[in-house]
């Protein structure tokens, strides 16, 4: 069985993309073959293919430009973070001459895939979900907007928008080129996401499965808080909160109710610990911070989990938050808002706690019951570990992912069995 994954990015920059190439190499590790085509090649893997010319590689970088510039142009609104996908690379081509049984689709957009050229992929196709583009306009999360369900029309557009309707026109598209993909299989990493695909008017006829996203246990381990505060340098007594994005100034990670949470917790000594891109602007600390900034090698990364006490995901809207399971297998407890995919793998009372959403009130006493829990702590530190490395190992997701390639191919081999008698 030989399986092209097609993926903006084999690591770096994303949750994403780490995910896509994990799947790819626990594949590889189960004797599958398995071979990747990204337009931005961040790994020494030789499974792992991009442009394959120093040209190719710009031309790649061109057309991440190129296909935001409508938005720019036609000064059209957009909210959040949006993909067109009107222009593509050559990877589809590429993909075709590889001659696979199957091909999965990861993360596509910034000028990687362009949209109509998924009618040339006539092989089974398998689209695991990383948020809700595949279902919606040009947004990869749409907050309280409710078109993905009910259609991008003119009647549907959100009263005071103006100007050229760029969702609508993504949107139309995709139903256009979905009608053509006839072996198309929807995997969402969350429960919750699976629900909006099953809700969603352009994926509801399709089949829709679950599998968790999966992290490599064995580098994402618990590392003692003493060698790993030592090792970054910080405080080795003070109780650390920590909080993670790849750009912590997207409103959708909600690093606003944490700041608003931390303020009502001022004077009990609790310290910050952030990962990622800092805002353009100055935060308005309550609490003394430490910025590790981003931290692109999982190793590095298991180093500053492990420094933690307790890992705050503030998000409004989240798929299955690769940060929440990461600083999990690393033995950090975490809090996050009770959306999306975090009820999946935060479990109150056992490994974490689930606030309100969006309560900053509930969010503080969900850290203050984690940081103050005394010995229970290290039950809720053990419980963490144990949730991912049973659920939400890289071993297991790709046993579930060569197990519905399997189902898959046998499906598409009946009928000509069939005919055969």
């Amino acid at each position: 069985m030989k399986v092209v994954h097609l993926a903006y990015s084999d690591g770096g920059g994303g949750g994403a993309f780490k995910a896509a190439y994990r799947i790819h190499r626990g594949l590889a590790e189960r004797g599958v073959q398995s071979v990747m085509l990204v337009s931005k090649r961040t790994t020494g893997d030789h499974s792992v293919h991009d442009s394959g010319s120093a040209a190719g590689r710009l031309l790649s970088e061109l057309a991440t430009s190129v296909d935001a510039a409508p938005w720019r142009i036609l000064r059209a609104r957009r909210s959040g973070f949006s993909s067109l996908a009107w222009i593509g690379t050559g990877a589809v081509r590429r993909a075709r001459a590889m001659m696979p049984d199957i091909v999965q689709l990861h993360w596509i957009c910034a000028g990687f895939i362009r949209l109509e050229a998924l009618a040339e992929l006539n092989y089974p196709l398998v689209w695991r979900l990383p948020d809700m583009w595949a279902m919606a306009g040009a947004e990869h999360y749409v907050g309280n907007d409710r078109r993905y369900r009910d259609g991008y029309s003119a009647q549907t557009r959100p009263a005071g928008e103006h100007g050229v309707d760029l969702n609508r026109w993504v949107w139309r598209r995709k139903r256009r080129i979905y009608a053509r993909l006839p072996n198309l299989t929807i995997v969402a990493p969350s429960q919750w996401l699976a629900r909006c695909a099953r809700e969603s008017l352009l994926l509801r006829d399709r089949r829709i499965e679950v599998i968790p996203t999966g992290q490599d246990v064995e580098i994402f381990r618990p590392i003692p808080k003493r060698v790993a505060r030592e090792t970054l340098r910080l405080p080795t007594q003070a109780k650390l909160i920590m909080t993670a994005a790849t750009q912590l100034a997207d409103q959708r990670k909600g690093l606003t109710y944490l700041l608003q949470a931390l303020e009502s917790l001022r004077g009990r000594g609790y310290r910050l610990l952030l990962l990622g891109d800092p805002p353009r602007a100055p935060l308005p600390l309550p609490v003394d911070a430490h910025w590790l900034g981003r931290l692109n090698d999982d190793v590095a990364l298991a180093l500053a989990y492990s420094a933690a006490d307790v890992f705050v995901a503030p998000s409004t809207q989240e798929n299955l938050a690769n940060t929440v399971m990461e600083a999990m297998a690393c033995g950090v407890p975490s809090v996050a808002f009770d959306i999306g995919g975090m009820p999946d793998i935060v479990r109150p009372g056992v490994n974490g706690y689930l606030a309100a959403p969006f309560s900053a009130d509930e969010l503080a006493q969900g850290i203050v019951s984690i940081l103050e829990s005394g010995e229970i702590y290290y039950r809720l530190s053990g419980a963490a570990r144990q949730t991912v490395e049973r659920d939400f190992s890289a071993s297991l997701q790709a046993q579930r992912y060569e197990a519905l390639y399997e189902e898959i191919l046998r499906a598409q081999q009946l009928p000509a069995q069939l005919a055969r008698c």
